[in-house]
């Protein structure tokens, strides 16, 4: 069985409370959990290039040059 396995680091987060809304907190917690869901989209793709790259016949493909690559995915509203 093949598992993807993210560790994060210890997170820590200040909140003055005596301004704090719900509003505040809820945009908050959604962003946190946007960047840990960026964090594992990102390691399972680069999981399924590198497997996709190990598994295609030798000498197949022609290797012209490396680029950045960029994915778009779903942006919330605001």
């Amino acid at each position: 069985m093949d598992t993807l396995s993210v560790t994060f680091p210890q997170v820590n987060i200040n909140l003055d409370t005596q301004n704090l809304t719900f509003e505040a907190l809820e945009a908050m917690t959604f962003d946190i959990s946007r960047q840990i869901g960026r964090k594992v989209l990102e390691e399972a793709l680069h999981r399924m290039d590198r497997k996709l790259r190990d598994e295609r016949p030798e000498g197949t493909l022609e290797n012209t040059g490396k680029r950045q690559k960029f994915l778009m995915t779903c942006r919330a509203e605001n």
